[in-house]
């Protein structure tokens, strides 16, 4: 699997309000697998918003905005580490678990 991380719609979803109520900042997709996007605003200074397709959805918060950067630089590499190690759905959730412990 490639992973790399491209514009979610061409890039048209910046600058919408997001799923927590803020800007969007950057919206990014791992086509078929994951997205993330980081909003501006809304229900806190930074969100967060990480989906794994058809298994989860999270949500972190941050106070700034270098924070969510950062953030989202090891959540994305996070996400690719879930998605490289998993043979099966049961172990994908596990791994889910783990990783997201970290964060």
């Amino acid at each position: 699997m490639s992973f790399e991380w491209t514009a979610f719609d061409g890039g048209k979803t910046i600058g919408m309000a997001g799923s927590e109520e803020g800007l969007i900042r950057l919206d990014e997709e791992l086509v078929n697998a994951a997205r993330i996007t980081l909003e501006q605003g809304g229900f806190a200074p930074f969100s967060i918003t990480l989906g794994i397709y058809g298994l989860m959805f999270h949500t972190i918060f941050c106070s700034n905005e270098p924070a969510a950067r950062e953030m989202v630089r090891t959540a994305k590499l996070r996400i690719a580490r879930i998605l490289s190690l998993t043979r099966n759905q049961e172990e994908l959730q596990q791994r889910l678990v783990e990783e997201l412990a970290q964060l």
